[in-house]
């Protein structure tokens, strides 16, 4: 999916999701490092951006209860990424993954149990502000918190399939 960093976003209103832990994954090539990559807006609201408020410039960070959390820095606009965050409501963390590995791992006080007609949305803040300029892909939302040897073996796996296994001669 291509945005525009202007108008563009996917509205995600029907994502229904409970627990308190997830794993969110996604492909990315951002022409600049600024807008949200995922909204899910609520009184426990779960940001996904590249920058615009993340304390850290060219970081990949999280909002939790008023305040942004940066987990990694140093993301390069114009190359394709893979990021992956797992939130563990349960153990109260936030970890990213950037091309599967850690990029950052950071104390997360909201507990977001549920979400049923929030709005969310991927591309801009699900209220129509801090777009997204650039690509997305493979967007997964998952409601199990991905271990990082999964994460790893994803990456692999969609980075370069070709070289991810290799088949023998029958025994």
């Amino acid at each position: 999916m291509r945005f525009d960093g202007s108008s563009d976003s996917l509205d995600l209103k029907n994502l229904a999701f409970s627990g308190g832990t997830y794993t969110v994954s996604f492909w990315t090539n951002p022409i600049s490092n600024s807008g949200y990559l995922f909204d899910s807006y609520t009184a426990q609201r779960w940001v996904v951006d590249l920058g615009d408020y993340v304390p850290v410039t060219n970081a990949l960070g999280m909002y939790d209860n008023g305040a942004w959390v940066a987990l990694s820095n140093g993301l390069s606009p114009g190359q394709w990424m893979h990021v992956t965050l797992v939130l563990n409501s349960g153990a109260g963390t936030i970890t990213g993954y950037v091309n599967g590995t850690v990029a950052g791992t950071a104390a997360y006080s909201s507990v977001i149990a549920s979400h049923t007609n929030e709005p969310q949305s991927l591309g801009s803040a699900a209220v129509n502000y801090a777009w997204f300029s650039g690509l997305l892909d493979e967007f997964r939302f998952s409601t199990a918190a991905r271990s990082a040897d999964w994460i790893l073996t994803e990456y692999r796996n969609q980075n370069s399939p070709a070289t991810f296994y290799s088949v023998g001669i029958q025994q």
